[in-house]
């Protein structure tokens, strides 16, 4: 009398055990991963889409906010969930990366024209710095224990780079500009935000 297969003799049997399985499970890990990202680029184009309404410092400032909650999400995952932890983190780099390069090529030039440059240069070597810490953190186990301590060093030089731009610089830039260098920044920032979506 022969006896019933097990469920891992009939999965080794039917060929899914040894990366069969997992393989599957890993695609649609990624797949959903894939998903959750870009709805949540979605979502950030459209509260940047939404902050258009105002001028170019409302823009950088809603962009500010939304990269907030993202540290925010991130915070709030753990090593056991990986697949989130990455999702999030891929979500943050592409948004940051974004962020920068608008801020780079549109709104410093323009700041460097108005004063010596070294308070551009000081921006700059910011975002410098947190490209630094990305590339590191993505490049981590999430899993690492130092994972989150560079997350929340990462969150802390953003956070007061952000005072810097939003409480000192920006607002000291925008009322030295003209109304129509105001409306011309608004207008390139926008047409490069909507170029980067």
């Amino acid at each position: 009398r022969r006896k019933a297969p097990d469920a891992e003799q009939r999965l080794a049997e039917d060929g899914w055990r040894d990366g069969g399985l997992g393989v599957i499970v890993s695609a649609a890990a990624a797949g959903f991963v894939a998903g959750l990202a870009a709805s949540m680029v979605r979502k950030v184009a459209i509260e940047g889409v939404a902050a258009a309404q105002g001028d170019w410092l409302d823009t950088l400032k809603a962009e500010h906010r939304a990269i907030e909650g993202l540290f925010h999400q991130l915070h709030g995952t753990t090593a056991r969930d990986m697949s989130k932890r990455t999702a999030a983190l891929r979500l943050l780099i592409a948004t940051l990366q974004k962020h920068a390069h608008e801020e780079e090529n549109i709104v410093y030039p323009e700041l460097r024209m108005h004063d010596d440059g070294a308070r551009a240069r000081q921006l700059a070597a910011d975002h410098g710095d947190m490209k630094t810490v990305l590339h590191e953190l993505d490049q981590m186990r999430k899993d690492d224990p130092r994972w989150t301590q560079m997350l929340r060093a990462l969150q802390e030089l953003f956070v007061q780079h952000v005072r810097d731009e939003e409480h000192d610089i920006f607002p000291h830039l925008r009322y030295r500009l003209s109304r129509a260098e105001n409306k011309r920044l608004t207008m390139l920032l926008r047409k490069e935000g909507l170029r980067l979506t």
